[in-house]
């Protein structure tokens, strides 16, 4: 064999090598994105614990208390995230107060947005705790929030919604809401 044979022999050979190892890479990293993508978000924190289905990510929010979380990605506008603040503070009401909680929460939120613009949406136990929950409809957002009461103490989920078609077909606030369900003090 002439030597000019050996390498293009040799060079055919290696690119051969380096697109089957370029494909097996790229097969590796679909299937570590996939995997990643079916793992629910496990969050546990000083004051308690909680579950974000998969397809969200953590953020940090440079404070001790408050935490974001931010879905991967908005498929129609890749610039626009939507993000939950969750933050938890000390208060003056035990879970068994929650009643009293939403109605004093109720007439501050409609004074700062009108009284037009916020609807209770829910209020009630969950795992013996306090519960509320309410929307607030801007001009241009719709602010969810979901409050749970434990021993004098609580933890508002903040959801802010810009486009409310696209929050709906993908399931974002019902993501958010299942979320809150699963939150435990500990």
């Amino acid at each position: 064999m002439n030597i000019k044979k050996v390498i293009t022999v040799l060079m055919v050979l290696a690119l051969a090598l380096s697109f089957t190892a370029c494909r097996a890479r790229e097969r590796y990293l679909n299937a570590e994105e996939s995997r990643i993508a079916e793992t629910p978000l496990i969050c546990r924190e000083a004051f308690g614990h909680y579950y974000f289905s998969p397809g969200w990510t953590e953020i940090g929010s440079g404070h001790s208390h408050t935490h974001s979380y931010c879905l991967k990605t908005d498929l129609d506008n890749p610039d626009r995230p939507y993000s939950v603040t969750v933050t938890h503070e000390t208060n003056e009401y035990s879970h068994e107060e929650g009643y009293s909680f939403a109605n004093i929460e109720y007439p501050i939120l409609t004074e700062e947005y009108g009284e037009d613009a916020v609807t209770m949406t829910g209020m009630g136990g969950i795992n013996d705790t306090g519960f509320a929950s309410f929307e607030i409809q801007t001009e241009d957002t719709h602010i969810y929030q979901w409050y749970i009461l434990g021993d004098y103490e609580q933890v508002l989920f903040e959801l802010t919604v810009e486009d409310e078609d696209y929050a709906q077909e993908n399931y974002i606030y019902e993501d958010v809401d299942n979320t809150t369900v699963t939150f435990h003090f500990d």
